[in-house]
């Protein structure tokens, strides 16, 4: 988790506050860090979205990386016979045409994630059920 400059800072005067030694210091730094994911993961739903979460936790932006894909995928799936590629598995919906296409994904996007193939099976026929079960293995509260 990153820092800000202001907490770096607050975490340091205290420890020298303190006289802490470099051990101490540290189990200081663990237990402040700690309490401070489990404040940030105790917004996720009433104040903060898991994009919103891995956002602070990596200051990566998924959407970012992942939305020219969504785009493209709907695209495809929307299309009216104008574009050159059709999506073949139209008729059982844009769920599903995902999955199938995800499952044969020739763009060498998740190369990098030897288990994809694996999430991809095992991903229910199901959206709404997707949703609930990647919920429910999160370990979110479901009143979040």
């Amino acid at each position: 988790m990153d820092l800000s400059p202001e907490q770096a800072e607050r975490i340091l005067s205290r420890l020298s506050a303190d006289g802490e030694t470099s051990a101490g210091s540290h189990m200081v730094i663990r237990k402040v860090m700690a309490r401070a994911i489990d404040q940030l993961l105790n917004k996720v739903g009433p104040e903060l979205t898991l994009r919103g979460l891995l956002l602070r936790l990596t200051g990566i932006d998924l959407l970012e990386k992942i939305r020219p894909r969504i785009i493209r995928h709907i695209a495809n799936y929307l299309d009216q016979g104008l574009a050159a590629w059709h999506t073949p598995d139209r008729p059982q919906g844009f769920y599903a045409s995902w999955r199938l296409s995800a499952a044969r994904d020739l763009t060498g996007l998740y190369t990098d994630i030897p288990e994809w193939m694996d999430e991809i099976t095992i991903l229910d026929e199901d959206p709404m059920e997707t949703v609930i079960t990647e919920l429910q293995r999160l370990q979110l509260p479901e009143a979040r």
